[in-house]
């Protein structure tokens, strides 16, 4: 199947496409992509460091992942504590991480708000099949991906609850926002295996998801 990638409003074959690139403090690289007027990184966040290069603590035991949510500190975790799921997935990152003036992304990167999510979604110009523009055609459960179109190569890394345990790799991807919701939940984004949603929720900042970063 080819697939067609979406740059500055211009459909062109995927496979002729050059990624930009960015690198971390921690010097990890992550391919970059413009869709419309947003440049977007085209991976999930796998740094332990802020910015500024403080380190972010790992949490690996359900106990260590419930104090860092019950003490409000910024944590983060491989899926199952296994660092082969990183290539792929990145890491897990508590909302605390997000929430943090160091700010997790890169330098002229910033983790995207609830608006930015919702321009990006707009400019799929499809509320009911958003999501299948997004998610990578490999990875989800069940021939349950996309078709990859915007380039964004949205994967299945799934979520840590807040008591720690993990669940729904393969088959459920979740994106923190910078913006709170209320007193304990901040916006994310989700897609799912077979589902074509781009769809918006308010969760538990003990929660573990990935982070996507926006060019500022």
């Amino acid at each position: 199947m080819k697939l067609l990638i979406l740059v500055l409003g211009i459909f062109i074959p995927f496979s002729q496409v050059v990624f930009a690139q960015v690198i971390d403090v921690e010097g990890n690289e992550y391919k970059t992509i413009i869709i419309g007027e947003q440049e977007w990184m085209a991976e999930n966040l796998n740094t332990s460091l802020y910015q500024n290069g403080t380190e972010i603590q790992e949490a690996q035991t359900p106990l260590e992942w419930l104090d860092s949510s019950n003490g409000e500190k910024a944590a983060w975790a491989y899926y199952e504590n296994d660092t082969s799921y990183a290539k792929n997935y990145g890491k897990l990152y508590n909302w605390y991480v997000v929430k943090n003036s160091s700010n997790v992304c890169p330098t002229g990167w910033r983790v995207p708000s609830r608006k930015d999510w919702k321009i990006l979604n707009e400019f799929l110009d499809s509320k009911k099949e958003g999501g299948d523009k997004l998610k990578s055609d490999f990875e989800w459960a069940n021939n349950g991906g996309g078709s990859n179109s915007t380039g964004f190569s949205a994967n299945p890394g799934g979520q840590r609850r807040d008591t720690g345990e993990f669940g729904y790799v393969g088959e459920l991807g979740k994106w923190w926002s910078s913006s709170v919701s209320n007193a304990y939940t901040a916006s994310s984004r989700m897609l799912q295996s077979g589902s074509p949603m781009f769809n918006k929720g308010s969760e538990y900042y003990g929660y573990g998801y990935s982070v996507r970063c926006l060019k500022k």
